[in-house]
């Protein structure tokens, strides 16, 4: 996808919002979805959540409009919302 780096930024600022950010962004092997994985900030090493993570599908459509639009359908933001503040909240 030409809009990689796009994609992930994007994803990022959002999960910054929920205290988190953006560890991994790849895509299937057979280019139907990427997979990106959340981490809470500010997790201590020694903490027993320093390895907490959520790993969250995006199909590839959708990546297209978020990387392109910069948005993303209300359904996967409702989505990302709920994942996200309950990681974000093991900082």
């Amino acid at each position: 996808m030409s809009g990689y780096k796009e994609l992930f930024e994007f994803l990022d600022q959002y999960a910054r919002n929920h205290h988190c950010f953006v560890t991994e962004l790849f895509l299937s092997s057979d280019n139907t979805y990427y997979t990106v994985c959340f981490r809470p900030l500010g997790t201590r090493r020694d903490s027993v959540n320093s390895n907490a993570c959520e790993y969250v599908n995006i199909s590839s459509e959708d990546a297209m409009q978020m990387a392109i639009a910069g948005t993303m359908k209300p359904e996967k933001s409702t989505e990302l919302d709920i994942r996200l503040a309950a990681l974000g909240i093991l900082e």
